[in-house]
């Protein structure tokens, strides 16, 4: 499948689902990768899961997934 056609496929169903934003595939990637942290993963099972040559690369979501954590944790009191 050819980039292309993975983005045109990935637009198609996003706005099936109802996403009104503009999507790409990489962000699913990206929330996969975010998600995996949030549950534990550690970033060379991720690294090798994704792919990543760069643990420097996989080691940039999980600054992300601490974000996300530190905000949930504001909206709750925490």
């Amino acid at each position: 499948m050819s980039r292309d056609q993975m983005n045109y496929l990935f637009k198609r169903y996003s706005a099936k689902a109802g996403i009104e934003v503009r999507t790409f595939p990489h962000m699913a990637r990206a929330t996969m990768i975010t998600f995996a942290y949030e549950a534990g993963a550690t970033g060379e099972e991720i690294q090798r899961t994704v792919g990543h040559s760069s643990i420097t690369t996989t080691e940039g979501y999980n600054h992300t997934a601490r974000k996300h954590r530190e905000s949930a944790s504001l909206k709750v009191g925490y």
